[in-house]
């Protein structure tokens, strides 16, 4: 069904809803009734797709500026069609015959994607974070490795994503039958490191090869060198895990990835936000895939195909361009369709309530140094003496502070932050940054120690400005803590972030706006995990919920976070290893 089909199907207008934006009627008149029958079949999908739209924007004037009006490029005439087209592809998916051996049971849309992409040399995956994505592309791998049609794999990922293919997703979901070596690329490798990239690279083997690369290697001669002979040697598939990183057309790791293009047999792009900034940021990552899809090779034809461009003239007599609407929407639509496929967590009606994840960083050399003699001083003293577990508590909790960024001070007048740059404020930063563009919710996030929420509100402050964020831990008064949940329940508010203490804000509140939970630091009481969880799983909750721990590499909050997700608390861990032998 084309647009042109469906243009005389919907006549939605301001009157068309009640005040409270619950969709009313819809006018059908003079629709054909091949059309009408089509939309007998997707009625409910639509009535609650306008109704849940309407309800992101407030106040009259903003929903009269609706697009749901059935004219020109219309987003609901737009939604409609990819309705259908995930339609079609589920009906595809059970038609064809399926005899492949899954690791892990996909959800229905894991399995309608990866049977309809997984013959294609080049595809899209715009899946909502949380959807799955990276298992599709796990069984893509298998699938094309047993085919014989791939022997090797490149995945270029956001530094805190890399590590979780190797340590997570291709563990999990890895076929048993397809065998595997996989290495990670580091710029300056230890001997190990060095080692495995030499055996991804050189082993004489029948296994899938798979090498991992952060994607700001993508812009280093280095890395360019070895993953050009890496790809030219061996049949591959390449894959861009967070595409929208390599959506500018003059960045050097842009035009790096597009070189790769032509070492790659197959290719796939992955990301949850295709457009951060407007569709043409579409550009960049669809040539990647392949320069037939948008057939403008040129950017700056596509540009001026799809941008509106005003030219402004400054004081001083100098002009300069800039975009300031778009246009043929539609039809770009309709050419990157069969190669790509979207979906959101709200749409996957098998997904589970809770989602978890793990995104990793790294300690600072300084914060290695001071981790480093504390952890020596730690496991001095429990070889020395007997530590009860109060003690031993006490002791890693100072550990967490320093992975957290800061340390207390001997004299007990506070804390002081480590010098140099915070590995996890930048995480929290790029975890929300997309959720927050496209208005997905608003976001939790849960820290242990009072000074992480100043730093955070602080942070987030200076990137959303003081009305995003409100604070809730000791210090804050009852009457601005009522005040903190109130405006941010209050869907109208400007307020996007709850950033709180667990063991204060933990327990008893109705946090359900939001449906992003980040964890930067954990207690290590399993109740308080537990009870912080459920502030927005709870009665009037409408989505999916993604919980995020971060997570510092070689320290002890791999297995602070392994415990507590295995309904553990810590000092029932250290109960049965007094040792510590984790550490």
């Amino acid at each position: 069904m084309t647009l042109q089909l469906i243009q005389p199907l919907v006549d939605v207008r301001y009157d068309n809803f009640s005040e409270d934006n619950e969709l009313i009627s819809i006018d059908r008149r003079n629709t054909p009734m091949e059309v009408q029958l089509q939309i007998r079949k997707l009625g409910a999908e639509l009535d609650v797709f306008v109704s849940q739209s309407l309800k992101v924007y407030s106040g009259v004037d903003n929903r009269r500026k609706l697009l749901y009006i059935a004219n020109n490029e219309s987003d609901l005439l737009i939604k409609l069609e990819q309705m259908l087209h995930a339609r079609n592809l589920h009906n595809e998916a059970m038609l064809k015959e399926d005899d492949f051996i899954y690791k892990t049971k996909p959800y229905d849309h894991q399995k309608d994607v990866f049977i309809h992409s997984r013959d294609k040399k080049f595809y899209g995956l715009f899946m909502e974070q949380g959807t799955g994505k990276s298992k599709v592309v796990i069984d893509t791998m298998s699938y094309m490795y047993q085919k014989g049609l791939i022997e090797a794999v490149l995945i270029v990922a956001p530094n805190g994503v890399k590590p979780n293919w190797r340590i997570n997703e291709i563990p999990i979901h890895m076929p048993d039958d397809t065998e595997y070596i996989v290495a990670e690329w580091f710029s300056t490798p230890k001997k190990n490191e060095k080692k495995m990239l030499s055996r991804v690279y050189e082993e004489e083997t029948h296994k899938l090869r798979i090498l991992i690369a952060n994607i700001e290697a993508l812009g280093t001669p280095k890395f360019k060198a070895y993953s050009k002979s890496f790809l030219l040697k061996y049949k591959n598939l390449t894959v861009i895990d967070e595409s929208s990183k390599i959506k500018s057309p003059s960045a050097k790791r842009t035009k790096f990835a597009l070189e790769m293009t032509s070492w790659s047999n197959y290719r796939r792009i992955l990301t949850g936000t295709p457009i951060t900034q407007g569709p043409l940021d579409l550009w960049t990552q669809f040539n990647f895939l392949s320069p037939e899809v948008l057939q403008q090779p040129i950017y700056t034809v596509f540009k001026n195909r799809y941008a509106i461009i005003q030219r402004t003239s400054l004081g001083d007599g100098r002009t300069f361009d800039h975009v300031v609407g778009y246009r043929n929407v539609d039809s770009l639509v309709r050419l990157i369709r069969p190669y790509s496929y979207r979906v959101l967590k709200s749409e996957c009606l098998d997904l589970p309530d809770k989602i978890y994840q793990r995104y990793y960083v790294q300690m600072t050399p300084e914060q290695e140094r001071i981790y480093t003699e504390l952890k020596t001083y730690l496991v001095a003293r429990i070889g020395e003496a007997e530590m009860s577990t109060p003690i031993i508590l006490t002791q890693l909790l100072r550990l967490q502070q320093v992975i957290g960024g800061f340390y207390k001070l001997d004299d007990d007048n506070g804390t002081k932050a480590i010098e140099g740059s915070n590995s996890r404020i930048e995480a929290v930063k790029e975890i929300v940054e997309p959720h927050i563009e496209e208005k997905k919710g608003k976001v939790i996030i849960w820290a242990r120690f009072t000074a992480e929420v100043k730093t955070l509100c602080s942070v987030l402050k200076s990137i959303y400005g003081d009305n995003a964020v409100v604070a809730y831990y000791g210090a804050i008064s009852t009457d601005d803590r009522n005040e903190a949940v109130r405006s941010f329940q209050d869907p109208d508010s400007e307020v996007k972030f709850f950033i709180g203490n667990p063991e204060a804000a933990g327990i008893g509140l109705t946090l359900t706006e939001a449906n992003l939970v980040i964890y930067y630091s954990n207690s290590f009481s399993l109740e308080s995990r537990l009870q912080s969880e459920d502030r927005c799983h709870r009665i009037g909750q409408k989505s999916h919920i993604l919980y995020v721990d971060i997570e510092c590499q070689g320290t002890i909050d791999s297995q602070v976070i392994t415990a507590l997700r295995n309904k553990k608390s810590i000092a029932d861990v250290v109960n049965e290893d007094p040792e510590v032998s984790w550490l």
